[in-house]
């Protein structure tokens, strides 16, 4: 990565310190003092302080995806990464955890390292993570009573090529099924 911030760039009306080239939370930590410093600055003016919980409360964007808080810089940036890389150092492309729960939360008191698998612990842990069997899983495109019919149907030895042109799923779904591997709460 040597050369990847280099200051001859600073002729270049939209170069910012090497900020706009900033591609992951753990980069800021390549730029030079000056650069990190405008990040801190930005990052600085962008959260308020909940006094009753502590948490720094990110007022500036955030993801339409999924509401967490973000920063511009050379990409959207999770601002609790950010927060994690000024004021804790590299994450070392781990997750950034809250223990506030709080995803619009920056303070880096309430922020911690981990895997993927710590993190879905910690959301079971937390009582996050209530399965969404059935109807319940937005992405759900049977019902119970549709899945209860296709059930019936195979235990009659229908074929599940016919029965997946029919319901209009993939047969793999159907597969899933009939496997148990899939919409098993339903007999």
């Amino acid at each position: 990565m040597a050369g990847y911030y280099d200051k001859s760039s600073e002729n270049n009306p939209n170069w910012k310190g090497g900020i706009s080239l900033v591609r992951s939370a753990d980069e800021i930590l390549l730029l030079d003092d000056s650069a990190i410093e405008d990040i801190y600055r930005r990052f600085t003016n962008l959260w308020t302080k909940d006094e009753e919980y502590e948490c720094w409360l990110w007022t500036g964007g955030v993801f339409k995806k999924n509401g967490r808080a973000k920063l511009v810089l050379g990409t959207n940036l999770l601002a609790s990464r950010v927060s994690y890389v000024l004021y804790k150092g590299s994450t070392n492309e781990m997750c950034v955890l809250h223990t506030c729960d709080n995803v619009l939360c920056v303070n880096p008191d309430h922020l911690w390292l981990g895997t993927n698998a710590d993190n879905s612990a910690d959301m079971v842990a937390k009582g996050r993570s209530a399965p969404q069997h059935g109807t319940l899983n937005p992405q759900a495109l049977l019902t119970e009573e549709i899945v209860a019919i296709i059930k019936q149907r195979l235990r009659n030895g229908e074929r599940q090529n016919k029965i997946a042109a029919e319901v209009g799923v993939s047969k793999s779904t159907i597969n899933m099924i009939a496997l148990g591997k899939r919409w098993s709460h339903v007999k």
